[in-house]
């Protein structure tokens, strides 16, 4: 029974995929300030992370910020029950989604609640980078952030490049 749990988990996190369309019965709209300081909170709280334990410190930079996460990971400086921080890792990775495509920030309101995504342009389509990180480490999967970055920018590229938008 347990390895069926375990399996059943390993197809939720790697087959679902983090991108859907948006329900009839819900809204998209922009973050609100709220949104905007919690998640300034989150980034900051993996960046005081980082320089206490690390001695390194986020810098905006994709390779280096990415590197980071992965360390805070495989040290296990970053819990697997403390979801808070593993969804700010998940803002951080969203981050250079926005930096490198032009996607932007956008609360998805539905029956379920709300949730912060990414979106390109006025499409329906949002990625959830938030819980990205957060829903591989919670289900005991060993994570490498670069894979789950570039799969995330294999999925939200072609909605850019379509030309349906452009930065």
């Amino acid at each position: 029974m347990k390895q069926f749990v375990t399996f059943t988990i390993f197809l939720l996190c790697f087959v679902a995929a983090p991108v859907t369309a948006q329900p009839e019965s819900s809204t998209i709209s922009p973050l609100s300030p709220g949104d905007i300081e919690f998640m300034e909170k989150q980034r900051k709280n993996i960046d005081d992370l980082a320089r206490r334990y690390l001695g390194m410190r986020l810098r905006q930079n994709r390779q280096n910020d990415l590197e980071v996460l992965q360390k805070l990971l495989d040290q296990k400086l970053v819990k697997q029950e403390d979801r808070l921080q593993l969804q700010a890792m998940g803002v951080i990775l969203g981050d250079f989604y926005i930096k490198q495509l032009g996607v932007r920030w956008v609360v998805l309101e539905d029956k379920m609640g709300r949730s912060r995504a990414l979106q390109a342009g006025q499409q329906q389509q949002l990625l959830f980078p938030i819980t990205m990180i957060s829903r591989r480490v919670e289900a005991g999967i060993q994570v490498n952030v670069n894979e789950i970055y570039n799969k995330g920018y294999k999925i939200l590229e072609p909605l850019v490049q379509r030309g349906v938008y452009r930065r």
